[in-house]
């Protein structure tokens, strides 16, 4: 084989390349028309549910509520302190194995109990109590939920 023929051979090899990884990726692109809704309220911390709705942290800012809001394709509930939350100041939210929604934040760890549409905070332990922020919550495969501070 001469060096202009294995030469040759890279280059085919490259546009092949290039070719499948075109095929590929355009295979993995996102399609169809994007949505936007505009009801102003910053969110962060989205999770789904087993239903299909969306669940996001509101932020505190420009005057609008904080809390937990749920989004079912149309509108937006939200939920706050007269929900059952302890502190409407959260920053993170998970769902259980067992499709129940968890959110922490300002000395409050929470869960949403869909067949009385309201949340059920946990009290803080005694040796907690000087904890302000829990910053994170997760589920791990055993079903444990698990709150970073």
């Amino acid at each position: 084989m001469t060096i202009m023929n294995f030469m040759h051979s890279i280059k085919q090899g490259l546009w092949i390349l290039l070719m499948l990884l075109a095929v590929v990726s355009d295979s993995f692109s996102q399609s169809g028309d994007w949505k936007q809704y505009e009801d102003f309220v910053e969110r962060k911390a989205l999770t789904f549910d087993r239903a299909g709705r969306l669940w996001a942290i509101n932020t505190d800012l420009n005057g609008h509520t904080p809390g937990i809001a749920r989004f079912d394709g149309q509108t937006w509930r939200s939920y706050g302190v007269a929900d059952g939350l302890l502190n409407d100041t959260l920053c993170s939210a998970t769902i259980d194995r067992y499709g129940k929604i968890w959110v922490a934040g300002n000395k409050v760890v929470a869960y949403y109990d869909s067949s009385a549409d309201r949340w059920t905070s946990i009290p803080v332990q005694d040796s907690l109590a000087a904890v302000r922020d829990y910053l994170d919550i997760v589920c791990d495969s055993s079903g444990n939920i698990w709150v970073a501070s």
